[in-house]
This record gives C-alpha cells, sequence and structure tokens, in this order.
C-alpha cells in the first residue's frame, strides 16, 4: 500500500510538471472504488475545441479507446514511464 501511494504521488507530480512546462496535457480520472485510473493524454495541449486526445493503456501505449488501468506497482511503473517521455 505505501510503495502504490508514493507511486501515486509520484505519477500526480510528473502530469503536473509535463502540463505546466510542455504543450502536452494529461488528464488523470483516479475512481477509488474500483481501484482503476484512466488517462487522457492530448499531445498538442488540450481546448475547449480540440479533438483527438488518446488514452494511456496498461501496456504503456496510446489508444483510442477508453480503458481502466488497475491500479497496481506494475501499471504505476510503466505509466510513470511513459509519462516521464513527455518531458
Amino acid at each position: 500500500m505505501k510503495k502504490v501511494k508514493k507511486l501515486l504521488g509520484k505519477l500526480i507530480g510528473l502530469v503536473y510538471e509535463v502540463n505546466t512546462k510542455k504543450d502536452t496535457d494529461i488528464f488523470i480520472d483516479y475512481s477509488p472504488h474500483i481501484n482503476g485510473m484512466a488517462i487522457k493524454i492530448y499531445k498538442h495541449g488540450w481546448n475547449d475545441e480540440c479533438e483527438g486526445g488518446q488514452y494511456l493503456k496498461s501496456d504503456g501505449k496510446l489508444s483510442d479507446d477508453y480503458e481502466t488501468i488497475v491500479v497496481n506497482t506494475d501499471n504505476l511503473q510503466r505509466v510513470i514511464n511513459t509519462v516521464k517521455g513527455y518531458l
């Protein structure tokens, strides 16, 4: 549990850093009742009229299809490594 909490904190920090320093916008939707999250990435930024953000999958790849990622240490580490690539 402590490791998951630490990784979630690291992920939030990285997403904040990407969103404030780069043109990319990343949204995280955490659902504690199912211990899952969905992450949507807009490589060229988000605005009211933009379309085409993609969802991050548990394997670290992007998809147009919504996917809930189970929150565990392996999935979080893969997601963190992917998000680091946007810095």
